[in-house]
């Protein structure tokens, strides 16, 4: 436990509270307090000389640190603000609650930019912050209710309590020697756990899914989760051969608590320090994109140069130094220590150790000797209301190759791709994987790359063209929070929000709109998500409105076994980012093409945050069918 004293400057100190107790006890001894002060203050790297640090009032209003974060839903609701997270006991002595992370001045002489930078690297990896005072801002949204769930539930302290793959029993229901295409196979999964004991909770994130390597075949199954420690999946059967069946507990429950409640108390595991710089002096601060940052009682707030969508960082110290300076940006390594047990952290940094992918211990293997399907019917190039309400499987792999099974799209033919998108600008409006998808469409329409600058890096802009087709395509990753790398400077016009692209699409001309928000956001709560999604659900109201010959895909998440501990983000957020986009894009789902692509990726074992080449070939495909579906709707 800690407790706070103010300085008059309104700066925190974490003392712990024994200090505090004692200095009490001996309140008439003064040697002795003074002493525990200093021992304090030692101990906190001096941070007396932040008043030193508080700047003269700018031309550019700075803002004090808020309270409450603001956002869409008002509060007080009552079924949110009764409970409160439940933090396990042995974490209110954990080395995270009484770390603090402020540059000194006594630190830097003279300080810069880089040397900022370095300070706060260097704090960030080794002290951990001070989050005490960010675990007390209230998220102004409306609440998930997985989220309330698990912040109920005390954290994971025994690591044999999770799911075990050794343990948890799989069985085919109704089971039968042969079967034949179109039949629909019915799983039992009871899980247990690591002490062979059946579990009588829900809430883990398990996939299913049939493969016959031979073929190159695969397809998933949808999952039913009893929230008793049971779940049944249904899948059908698509094609003929021997089909061995998979079963992973890729994410226990407890795994999901750990990362909802990380995100709740720091709200963000991944740092951005803003660069001010001037022809005379520069300087480095931290960005996120909530009012209130550790270690700065005076902010810049960037909303508006974010097209609406909260950003703040902190204030620079120089007196010469204004909010208008902001220049560049870099990102920073990813805090430690976090806010988890050890049983925690044990679960959740084996999930991406190997053997990947974990699988349950049972030998299934379905032998289906007859049958055929048939085509379904075209998709409607006007109503796409189906992308967003279908059910898995969406689609199935055979001989590597993605085949719809609601509807069917346009064969992936190069000359069909450069009738469709004749006289037609693709706008890509994401994060690295759309720029995988701009090389992929390159190299099929061969158009010529035009780059903004020379001294390029793998965020700048991209723009390529093909004159004789009158065809444009262009790539820019998303505005902030947006994370660029920690080994360079980036420049801040290397990014704009997905908002401010769709408001830049003009009333005339043939554009479709990719849309992909994923892996920068999972470092964040999610809350920042939801804020961006209301932002870009009216800009496509107002481009569909705007422009008749506009359409617009808005590409959702995808798993992979490869990445970061999942701690700091990833795939485990995954269904709760498509229920977040299912909700808000109500309304639109006729109007807009929703690229569910998870089917994929969890039936071809995807490996990384960046698809394996063969599954992102087959998603670019997807994508441009679609365009070519919509053709009718350009007049082509």
């Amino acid at each position: 436990m800690v407790e706070e004293l103010r300085t008059k400057d309104d700066i925190v100190f974490t003392l712990p509270v024994k200090y505090v107790r004692l200095c009490r006890l001996f309140a008439g001894s003064i040697a002795f307090c003074i002493t525990t002060l200093v021992f304090v203050m030692v101990y906190e790297n001096q941070r007396s000389k932040i008043q030193h640090l508080v700047r003269p009032l700018l031309p550019q209003q700075p803002m004090q640190p808020s309270s409450h974060a603001p956002g869409s839903h008002s509060l007080p609701r009552d079924s949110w603000t009764k409970w409160k997270p439940q933090p396990h006991p042995e974490l209110l002595h954990h080395p995270w609650t009484g770390k603090t992370l402020q540059p000194l001045l006594a630190d830097m002489k003279p300080f810069t930019q880089q040397s900022d930078y370095d300070y706060l690297q260097n704090h960030i990896i080794s002290a951990g912050l001070n989050i005490s005072k960010i675990a007390q801002l209230r998220l102004d949204y409306e609440p998930l209710d997985i989220e309330t769930q698990l912040l109920s539930e005390a954290a994971l302290t025994d690591v044999h309590r999770v799911p075990s793959e050794t343990y948890t029993k799989v069985v085919v229901l109704s089971p039968r020697p042969v079967y034949t295409v179109g039949q629909i196979v019915t799983l039992r999964i009871d899980i247990y756990d690591h002490y062979g004991h059946p579990m009588s909770r829900g809430g883990d994130l398990v996939w299913v899914w049939l493969t016959e390597t031979e073929k190159g075949a695969a397809v998933t199954g949808d999952v039913t989760d009893f929230r008793n420690g049971t779940y049944l999946a249904e899948i059908p059967l698509l094609w003929i051969g021997n089909i061995k069946v998979k079963v992973s507990v890729r994410y226990p429950r407890e795994s999901l608590r750990a990362l909802l409640y990380a995100r709740h108390t720091m709200k963000s595991l991944r740092y951005v320090a803003a660069g001010y710089v001037t022809s005379t002096d520069s300087e480095s601060t931290l960005c996120l994109p909530f009012p209130r940052i550790p270690g700065y009682t005076t902010l810049c707030n960037f909303t508006a140069r974010n097209h609406g969508q909260f950003w703040y960082c902190g204030h620079p110290r120089k007196p010469s130094l204004r909010c208008a300076d902001w220049a560049v940006m870099r990102d920073l390594e990813f805090p430690k220590p976090l806010p988890l047990t050890a049983a925690e952290d044990i679960v959740l940094t084996s999930a991406v150790q190997e053997p990947i992918p974990r699988l349950v211990d049972q030998n299934l293997t379905l032998q289906v000797t007859s049958g055929q399907l048939g085509l379904p019917p075209p998709c409607d190039p006007f109503n796409h209301t189906h992308t967003w309400l279908e059910r898995t499987p969406r689609g199935y792999f055979f001989q590597r190759t993605w085949i719809p099974t609601a509807c069917t799209v346009p064969p992936p033919l190069a000359e069909l791709w450069l009738h469709c998108l004749r006289d037609t600008t693709i706008v890509l409006a994401g994060d690295s994987n759309l720029l995988m998808w701009f090389s992929r469409i390159k190299q099929r329409i061969n158009c010529e790359i035009i780059r903004s600058r020379k001294d390029a890096v793998w965020h700048t802009p991209l723009t390529c063209r093909r004159p004789d087709i009158n065809f444009t395509m262009n790539w820019k990753l998303h505005g902030y929070p947006e994370h660029p790398n920690s080994n360079h400077w980036a420049e801040l016009s290397d990014f704009t929000s997905v908002c401010e692209r769709i408001d830049s699409v003009p009333a005339l001309g043939k554009h479709i709109v990719i849309i992909h928000m994923y892996i920068h956001f999972t470092i964040h709560h999610y809350s920042v998500l939801l804020n961006r999604l209301k932002c870009v659900k009216r800009a496509i109201s107002d481009l569909l409105r705007r422009n008749p010959n506009a359409r617009v895909m808005i590409r959702a998440p995808h798993f992979a076994y490869h990445g970061w501990n999942p701690i700091y983000g990833g795939d485990m957020t995954v269904p709760i980012y498509i229920e977040l986009l299912r909700r808000e894009f109500r309304g639109l789902y006729d109007k807009v093409v929703f690229l569910n692509l998870w089917d994929m990726t969890v039936a071809g074992e995807n490996t990384d945050y960046h698809p394996d080449e063969w599954i992102d070939q087959q998603m670019v495909n997807l994508a441009l069918s679609h365009a070519c579906n919509m053709a009718p709707a350009l007049h082509l």
